[in-house]
């Protein structure tokens, strides 16, 4: 869970417009969306760049909730 809170954290959250807050939890790290009017172009540009971050780890879930929070944790084996 460490090795994720620094990958996120090296994002640089708080510059981001729509996905700019998150909370951590025992298992998974929610990112919250924005409850602002902003553009869908910018809410998908940060999503997209976000998924990059964890896209290669083999071992990592990455899911948009219904309400587009995103959440990411550690797939159990």
């Amino acid at each position: 869970m460490k090795q994720l809170l620094t990958l996120l954290e090296n994002q640089n959250l708080p510059l981001n417009r729509c996905y700019n807050n998150y909370e951590v939890y025992d298992n998974f790290i929610l990112i919250r969306k924005s409850k602002e009017l902003i553009s869908s172009a910018i809410g998908t540009k940060e999503m997209l760049r976000l998924y990059e971050v964890f896209a290669d780890l083999k071992n990592v879930e990455f899911l948009l909730l219904e309400n587009e929070d995103i959440s990411i944790k550690l797939k159990e084996e």
